[in-house]
């Protein structure tokens, strides 16, 4: 009998044994296998997450690691990625060019500066934004690009208005030819619109929005500075281009149009927008070029020879296009961005409108 205990107790402590051993066993199969897992993690690229599955036994689980990306890439993915590295925009990169972009503006506005600075902040002479309670017939002339547009615009009471506008386009030869001869064909598609329209007796006031850095002496007076976008025409730069407008329409002897100011297309955006929204106070343009206007103090504006009488402020048109020029943004051009500007017209000028415009991006993706 004590024998027969005896060897009970021993096979119930052998079979704890076994058991024991076999936990033991299957505890440290789990553990290798979490740190297989673990391991396989580092190696893993891109996005992914980890799920637990039902469990197997009561003592242990799995655990199912799902990749939602490629777990290695290839060399074609690691050079696409190389080659656009450069065109990533940090904050770093963003709160550098904002830092510089201010300081470029107050040395555009200040009268000491003004001469050497890459944003040149030319006042408009435009002091006054509309009220919305305007009314009249007007004309318009937009050139800015490879087409320009001529609107006749009629507001009434109430901001009702209605407008009649026709695109015509610039042909490349002229793009590149005389002055003259750009603003002949200008004269020619304004005769032909005002003909259509049976108008030629009416002498209606005429704003000539001219998209092109200019040195405003005036209300309908303006200098061009340098051309952009392509145009090239001899003869422009340096000169009153209201003038030579005026001049183009006089020796046509058809047509009778009073050109009543110049502005800049980013202008004519602020004012529209103002028209329609009074709290309207900065004009941004980003289309075949860019460019930028807002609302300043007089006080503020070192370069203005106007008089000090209200309103005591005035459009700005910063002309930021040209930001760039002094070597402000050589720490993010690209290789692209330097190709693009080198094989440009004006090399080394409106470098941050060869970055971000319309005019240039088809031949940036080309690069």
């Amino acid at each position: 009998s004590l024998l027969q205990e005896n060897l009970l107790i021993f096979e119930m402590t052998s079979s704890a044994d076994t058991s024991l051993k076999s936990r033991i066993k299957e505890l440290e199969d789990a553990l290798k296998e979490r740190e297989e897992q673990i391991e396989a993690l580092s190696k893993v690229e891109g996005a992914f997450c980890v799920r637990p599955i039902k469990k197997v036994s009561r003592q242990s689980s799995k655990v199912n690691i799902v990749s939602f990306l490629p777990k290695t890439r290839s060399d074609r993915r690691r050079q696409i990625e190389d080659y656009c590295r450069d065109l990533v925009i940090d904050n770093d990169h963003i709160s550098r060019m904002e830092r510089g972009l201010r300081d470029a503006i107050e040395k555009g506005l200040d009268k000491e500066g003004h001469k050497n600075a890459t944003v040149k902040c030319f006042p408009t002479y435009v002091r006054e934004l509309p009220s919305g309670y305007e009314v009249g017939r007007f004309l318009a002339l937009d050139l800015g690009g490879t087409n320009f547009r001529v609107v006749l615009m009629e507001i009434g009471e109430n901001a009702k208005f209605e407008m009649d506008s026709e695109i015509f386009a610039v042909p490349k030869s002229i793009m590149s030819g005389s002055g003259s001869s750009l603003f002949d064909h200008i004269a020619s598609c304004l005769a032909s619109f005002i003909s259509t329209r049976n108008i030629e007796d009416v002498v209606l006031p005429l704003g000539f929005t001219f998209s092109f850095p200019c040195r405003q002496v005036g209300l309908a007076k303006g200098e061009l500075i340098s051309w952009t976008k392509g145009f090239s025409c001899a003869g422009v730069e340096g000169e009153d281009v209201v003038g030579l407008l005026k001049e183009a329409i006089a020796r046509r002897g058809d047509i009778k149009i009073d050109v009543a100011a110049i502005l800049n297309d980013t202008t004519g955006c602020l004012m529209a927008c103002a028209w329609e929204n009074p709290k309207c106070r900065i004009g941004m343009i980003i289309g075949t070029g860019t460019n930028a206007c807002y609302l300043e103090d007089i006080d503020n504006v070192g370069t203005w020879d106007g008089d000090n009488n209200e309103p005591k402020h005035v459009i700005i048109n910063t002309e930021w296009g040209a930001f760039g020029n002094q070597g402000e943004l050589d720490f993010m051009l690209t290789k692209w961005d330097r190709e693009v500007d080198r094989e440009s017209i004006n090399p080394g000028k409106q470098l941050f409108e060869k970055m971000i415009s319309g005019m240039y991006m088809g031949e940036v993706f080309r690069q």
